[in-house]
């Protein structure tokens, strides 16, 4: 059996990642090449604004006569002024692109200019190894490691050394100790309802925050963040489960990754924390999509996204 809804907690497994494109473009990585969580492994451009010209009527003629009168080819990028359809005669005519782009298509006498231009970037999102190109489209990265998976996040990534500044991970999270801190570190913590708090871990050039539970006031200033957000359990204040709190404890000064992305109901993409382990072997069968056994830690989520 498996649940789209089961919050994976796992101490050392292999981890498989597909990041890729919504639309075809190109992929920037190589087999074997390893990544960090900004790294760009693909990316394509689109245009955000699409003309059809009506060559014909701008030029006098017959949508049949249209096509002998394009100055410009299919495919050609063209800019703002420039002719791209021109018939001589007693009085010439002609036809200017309105905006820059490109000359995307022809049907029944007019053209396709798609104009503007907007880039989609996949990024790595995790430390790891590109295993398997996806043409056009991205790869496929694994790591090993740690895995805790959340039920909220901030849109961003990032990575850095994991600090706790209560070991017990059951204070909630206040100004005392912000101070201590270092700068590009991963701090977990309990709990967070202080507004004040989180402006103070931007002056300290934090590198991502974990949470086992947030204030739901705080949702709108956390996703402002320029730094990496993620809620292991839920809104209000939950107490910190005992699986995360040990794995944080045993990981305490090491590299971890964090993907604090939106939950996805239809691909299954979680908000997750991902601490790489490069020597032994595995654990077999744990994961978000493994089949459930007695004496799994598990956390059920209600099945609606956040």
């Amino acid at each position: 059996m498996t649940n789209n809804n089961v919050v994976c907690r796992a101490k050392f497994i292999e981890i498989r990642r597909v990041r890729r494109l919504k639309v075809p473009g190109n992929v920037l990585v190589k087999l074997g090449e390893a990544v960090q969580p900004e790294d760009v492994i693909a990316e394509a451009q689109f245009p955000t604004e699409v003309h059809s010209l009506d060559i014909a009527r701008g030029l006098g003629v017959l949508p049949s006569q249209a096509a002998a009168c394009m100055t410009r080819d299919l495919g050609t990028d063209v800019q703002q002024g420039d002719v791209i359809a021109q018939c001589e005669g007693t009085l010439p005519r002609l036809v200017r692109a309105p905006a820059a782009g490109k000359l995307l298509d022809w049907q029944n006498g007019r053209v396709i200019l798609a104009a503007g231009g907007k880039t989609e970037c996949v990024k790595a999102a995790m430390i790891g190894e590109v295993t398997e190109d996806i043409l056009h489209f991205g790869a496929v990265i694994r790591t090993q490691g740690c895995l805790i998976q959340g039920v909220w996040g901030n849109g961003r990534v990032g990575s850095g050394l994991l600090s706790l500044l209560d070991s017990s991970l059951e204070k909630p999270l206040d100004t005392s100790k912000i101070d201590t801190l270092e700068q590009g570190q991963v701090l977990a913590a309990s709990y967070c309802s202080q507004q004040d708090i989180i402006p103070l871990l931007v002056k300290k050039d934090l590198a991502g925050l974990i949470l086992g539970s947030l204030a739901p006031e705080l949702i709108g200033l956390a996703k402002d963040q320029p730094f990496p957000i993620i809620v292991l359990q839920g809104f209000g204040r939950i107490p910190s489960d005992p699986l995360s709190v040990s794995l944080f404890k045993d990981c305490a000064g090491e590299q971890v990754c964090i993907n604090a992305c939106e939950r996805n109901e239809f691909t299954g993409a979680r908000p997750e924390v991902m601490i790489p382990i490069q020597e032994g072997e595995p654990e077999k069968g744990l994961g978000s999509r493994a089949e459930l056994a007695l004496g799994q830690w598990v956390q059920v989520g209600s099945g609606k996204a956040i």
